[in-house]
């Protein structure tokens, strides 16, 4: 990995991403391909894809949907609870819980 990488923030908590691996399941320390790279979230402990190489594990973290995108594409454009409403009636009128 380069020496100066730049992580975004956690999407769901605006957290500091950091570099992590993992054993893979069945491979020993020193082989090829033995460990799988991501990045999580210092934070909350979420994390990006995991994948064979540090810098491709960077890449998928920088290069995610925002979760507030994709929340309110789900919602028609509509912004998600935004303080103060009741849950259970806002997912009701959209439909959800009943």
């Amino acid at each position: 990995m380069p020496d100066k990488v730049t992580f975004l923030t956690c999407p769901f908590c605006g957290g500091e991403g950091i570099p992590s691996k993992d054993l893979r399941d069945g491979c020993l320390d020193g082989e090829p391909d033995a460990y799988a790279h991501y990045v999580r979230c210092r934070s909350c402990a979420a994390q990006g894809g995991w994948t064979k190489t540090p810098g491709n594990a960077v890449r998928l973290w920088n290069t995610r949907q925002a979760v507030q995108e994709t929340l309110q594409g789900a919602t028609g454009g509509e912004p998600l609870l935004s303080g103060g409403e009741d849950e259970e009636e806002v997912l009701g009128a959209r439909g959800g819980v009943q």
